[in-house]
């Protein structure tokens, strides 16, 4: 017997609860990075959703953690404009494409 789950990103209901996991004041988390792209900040409290969904994203916050524990260090994104970064993040958070 083969049992398949269903896809999270197939709940309506937790997409918009993923989504919410970026640019999010009151969520406190030891799993947050920050972003400076375009000189503005891209909050992501769900650093390991990110390195689950991307060995590019896995290296790069590998290669950036803080040298102190608790603190969270600033990670400078070239080659990329803040709406395709920020696209990008909400892709791999919730698998959806928002084509505004």
């Amino acid at each position: 017997v083969r049992v398949s789950s269903p896809s999270i990103y197939q709940d309506p209901h937790i997409l918009p609860q993923l989504e919410k996991l970026i640019d999010n004041d009151n969520i406190p988390s030891t799993d947050q990075a920050i972003f400076l792209v375009d000189g503005k900040r891209i909050k992501v409290s769900a650093k390991t959703i990110l390195c689950i969904r991307s060995e590019r994203f896995n290296q790069i916050l590998k290669e950036s953690q803080p040298s102190e524990p608790g603190k969270t260090v600033e990670i400078p994104i070239e080659g990329a404009s803040y709406d395709a970064f920020y696209a990008l993040i909400v892709y791999l958070l919730t698998g959806r494409i928002n084509t505004k």
